[in-house]
């Protein structure tokens, strides 16, 4: 029961408290998730990246992100941008990635 109430009020803070920042550092791009209960901090490679896509689980809920794939796997983060917010991020990711390849 207890494991199941922290993984739902993590869920929540990750839809409604969590800030996100996305930067370039030194070849790669990091992405940082404050503001909830499972902070996370991803670095992937800017060399790696294959594509950026917005990916929707389909459930018409506030659940679209953009998801990276790189080296035969993908992350999704993004959570809580307009859609047109989403596309310029995936552009500029894409581009960054350009610049290394």
């Amino acid at each position: 029961f207890v494991v199941g109430a922290v993984v739902y009020i993590d869920m929540y803070m990750k839809w409604h408290c969590t800030e996100e920042t996305v930067s370039a550092q030194h070849e790669m791009l990091v992405v940082e998730r404050r503001k909830c209960l499972f902070g996370r901090r991803k670095e992937i490679p800017l060399s790696a990246i294959k594509k950026v896509e917005t990916y929707d689980d389909g459930s018409g809920q506030r659940s679209a992100t953009l998801r990276v794939v790189y080296s035969n796997t993908s992350y999704r983060f993004g959570l809580c941008l307009s859609d047109a917010d989403r596309q310029a991020l995936g552009r500029k990711i894409m581009e960054l990635a350009g610049r290394y390849v």
